[in-house]
């Protein structure tokens, strides 16, 4: 949940427009979908 919580912030408000409202529901796979958006935007 750390890794999680570091790239979230970018996430979040468009999760707080609406657009991105699968984020809570999909913990597991948004995980693994943000882990994967983080190491692309730190690269």
């Amino acid at each position: 949940m750390v890794i999680v919580d570091s790239p979230k912030p970018k996430r979040r408000p468009k999760g707080k427009d609406g657009q991105h409202q699968e984020a809570p529901v999909d913990d597991g796979q948004t995980k693994r979908g943000v882990n994967q958006v983080a190491k692309v935007a730190f690269l």
